[in-house]
């Protein structure tokens, strides 16, 4: 009898064990397609605002409203130009040349750069790596700080016969539009620093601020300009005048 009864202890405990154990197990389950019916319907609502544009839209009015500026800035460059004007003129009928004039302007400036936050943003998300890649509008350069205190002018040519400060003066006025076209040409210098600029801008809205209290964050995959993606139509025309020939 004390057998029997210490067997039928056994099987109790055993079966509540196991009955334990299917609670559990049940538990971790339910939990588990919680988790994932969760996710899913998050990622849907992700894909579903990134699609309408959504979520670019409502990045473009926290920048602009929020924050209250329309440009972001992603890059400066400090640098020491150079800039020199030779002036040649003759006289009676070009018979006789005078001396040349040549003047030398050194200055430090600091170029910037910026996005327009206006222009167009295409936030596209990638569901399977559930990130995203973003295309930027082109980086634009500001107008160039000049430091007026620092400049140096050099007369390295001239003459009594001819208007030295006439030739100088030109010269300053067309700094203005030298620095300009500089500013844009040193572009590709600062390029991969406006874009790391962008993505931690862009990847601090994510994470911080939109989908601070989201179950699927965003990781942000890639940053491209604008001017870095070739136009799928004149890719394809390209193509097609090629099978044509």
């Amino acid at each position: 009898m004390e057998k029997a009864g210490a067997i039928r202890t056994l099987w109790a405990k055993v079966v509540t064990k196991i009955g334990i154990a299917a609670v559990v197990m049940i538990g971790v389950i339910f939990i588990v397609i919680h988790f994932i019916e969760s996710s899913s319907r998050a990622i849907k609502e992700i894909s579903e605002n990134f699609e309408s544009g959504k979520i670019t839209t409502e990045f473009r009015d926290y920048v602009t409203e929020v924050k209250g500026f329309q440009r972001l800035q992603v890059a400066s460059l400090k640098t020491v130009d150079i800039f020199t004007k030779l002036d040649s003129k003759s006289i009676l009928w070009n018979l006789i040349d005078l001396p040349d004039v040549k003047i030398e302007i050194k200055i430090p400036v600091e170029y910037t750069y910026y996005l327009d936050l206006k222009d167009q943003w295409d936030l596209q998300w990638n569901e399977e790596k559930l990130s995203v890649k973003v295309i930027a509008p082109n980086i634009k350069s500001g107008t160039p700080a000049v430091d007026i205190s620092k400049m140096n002018i050099t007369v390295q040519k001239g003459s009594f016969l001819r208007d030295v400060e006439s030739v100088k003066n030109e010269l300053i006025g067309e700094l203005s539009e030298k620095l300009a076209y500089l500013a844009d040409k040193k572009i590709p210098w600062i390029r991969e620093a406006a874009r790391n600029e962008t993505k931690e801008f862009i990847n601090n809205w994510f994470v911080q601020i939109h989908f601070k209290d989201k179950e699927i964050k965003p990781k942000l995959d890639s940053v491209f300009f604008a001017d870095e993606i070739k136009p799928i139509e004149k890719v394809d025309s390209i193509k097609l005048e090629q099978k044509l020939l």
